[in-house]
């Protein structure tokens, strides 16, 4: 009997291990189909369409920079004084101008030592010295010529820049040009190159979504009545920024000192190439993806 008994234990052990496995192997059958329905659920029934919208803007505002310079001045005071007498005539003028004080400032300040290019080194012959009186003289005259090799300080040269924003320009179009004939009289030694941007590019952006989703809209009504596609609701939606050059305008006025040009006292008034005066194209795409019934 005791045999018996430890036989059925045995048995009923097994059956419930092998009961176990099987119910585990269910569960992840169930499991699997359970994500493979919600897998097709998401990626079958559903149709996209792709839109574009365009908008041009013309720039409303210019960055230039003004540089002024003070040549050899006698002392380092006198190259200050002249720089910021210089300076401050040129604000009061873009003052009355019409240029605001958040609009300008100044984003280069320089002064530097003015030495002599080139010294004389006169030959010396006495044939009449004698031997020691000679190499005395040849001694002080080589000492001479060692402290006249020497650099000399011929004057001080001062600099300063002040980069401006000019606003309205799509308004005026004589504004720049008024602009750069009164930093010429106001003795401005280097006018830097001209860049044109439109402040307004958030605005841009806004009609060229709307156009772009309306365009979206515009193609899934299309392909619904030519293909006889019955759509649902909007279910997921993208957006890709073509084109926006419009964003590279700067309020940080980081880009105001690169590529430095200092004047020179060769030529005192420079005007640099401005940059052309081109619309301002953006360009946003949409992906709308629908539900089909």
């Amino acid at each position: 009997m005791e045999e018996q008994k430890s036989s059925n234990c045995t048995v009923n052990s097994t059956v419930k291990i092998v009961g176990i496995v099987v119910l585990g192997i269910i569960l992840m059958t169930i499991a699997t189909l359970i994500q493979q329905a919600f897998f097709l659920a998401q990626t079958e029934g559903t149709v996209q369409f792709t839109g574009q919208g365009r908008v041009e803007i013309k720039p409303d505002m210019a960055m230039l920079n003004l540089d002024i310079a003070t040549f050899q001045a006698k002392t380092p005071e006198e190259a200050l004084n002249q720089t910021t007498e210089k300076t401050n005539k040129l604000i009061s003028a873009l003052e009355k101008f019409g240029i605001a004080e958040k609009d300008r400032r100044v984003t280069i300040y320089s002064f530097n030592v003015k030495y002599k290019d080139s010294y004389s080194d006169d030959s010396y012959s006495d044939d009449s010295c004698s031997d020691d009186s000679y190499s005395t003289t040849k001694n002080n005259k080589d000492k001479n010529e060692q402290l006249e090799k020497m650099p000399k300080i011929i004057g001080y040269n001062g600099f300063r820049r002040i980069t401006i924003k000019v606003r309205g320009i799509n308004k005026d179009s004589t504004k720049i040009d008024n602009l750069i004939k009164l930093a010429v009289e106001q003795g401005v030694n280097n006018i830097g190159s001209v860049k044109f941007f439109a402040s307004n590019i958030e605005k841009a952006k806004q009609e060229a979504r709307k156009e772009s989703l309306k365009d979206v809209k515009n193609k899934a009504m299309e392909a619904s009545n030519e293909l006889g596609i019955k759509l649902g609701k909007l279910s997921y939606i993208s957006e890709n920024i073509i084109s926006a050059p419009g964003q590279g305008y700067n309020e940080g006025w980081s880009d105001s000192s690169s590529s430095v040009s200092l004047p020179n006292e060769n030529n005192p008034i420079s005007i640099s190439q401005s940059q052309s005066f081109d619309p301002t194209i953006v360009v946003i795409e949409t992906t709308g993806t629908y539900y089909t019934k």
